[in-house]
């Protein structure tokens, strides 16, 4: 589920504040808090309610074990929210670094994380390199998929 939402609000992520889309954007986004949210309930619409039900779900996982649920919504959360920057780009590794943003990388790594129930904390130092390997191979295949 959590992959089609990246999906269907994918081509979404560049609009600009004021925009026909920025209200549904930050009740979308409002979601992601689950029960905590601030958003206004007061017609839920079903695809929203499925929305609630998808995030309570998150929530009731993390709870029964691990924090990947957590970490998936938040890499939700920053994928959406990414630009593309203006310009070119100097080195390979700025492009990696890009691309890793872009495809949402950090979605794929906390969604894996989520199906195995893990705790681990994916910034520890000791992870990085096979993390940045892992972000840099979605970015490379992302498009060949």
């Amino acid at each position: 589920m959590q992959m089609i939402i990246y999906f269907v609000f994918d081509n979404k992520i560049e609009e600009s504040e004021g925009s026909a889309l920025s209200d549904l954007r930050n009740d979308f986004f409002g979601r992601f808090d689950g029960p905590k949210a601030e958003i206004t309930r007061k017609s839920t619409s079903p695809l929203q309610q499925h929305l609630d039900d998808v995030v309570s779900s998150i929530y009731d996982e993390d709870a029964a074990g691990g924090n990947g649920g957590h970490g998936i919504l938040q890499a939700l959360r920053s994928a959406f929210r990414f630009v593309h920057p203006e310009g070119n780009f100097f080195s390979v590794q700025q492009y990696l670094e890009f691309r890793q943003l872009n495809v949402g990388a950090s979605f794929v790594i906390a969604a894996a994380k989520f199906t195995i129930k893990s705790g681990v904390d994916e910034s520890d130092p000791r992870f990085a390199r096979y993390l940045t390997l892992v972000g840099d191979h979605v970015g490379l295949v992302n498009d060949c998929w």
